[in-house]
């Protein structure tokens, strides 16, 4: 036969899991001085800005191109509009 689980005791276990979870992600975020987050956030600018500036199109131009693929062709017509 199975072994008997107490659901109230299972519940408190999860909840117990869950609010160290918890914890663990709030000492990271929390428990750095702010001149060691400062830091980090300078370094992940500069990441960024690096990488930006060595992408071989610019983002307008990215922008540019994936609205004029977007764009429906015109029709031409050989009609004049100057009747």
């Amino acid at each position: 036969m199975g072994e008997v689980v107490n659901l109230r005791l299972q519940r408190k276990r999860a909840a117990r899991r869950a609010a160290d979870a918890a914890a663990d992600e709030n000492r990271i975020a929390h428990g750095l001085p702010k001149a060691v987050r400062e830091i980090a956030g300078r370094r992940t600018a500069q990441d960024m800005a690096r990488l930006d500036g060595r992408r071989l199109t610019s983002k307008s131009n990215v922008a540019k191109t994936a609205v004029s693929a977007d764009a429906t062709p015109s029709v031409v017509s050989d009609r004049d509009d100057d009747h």
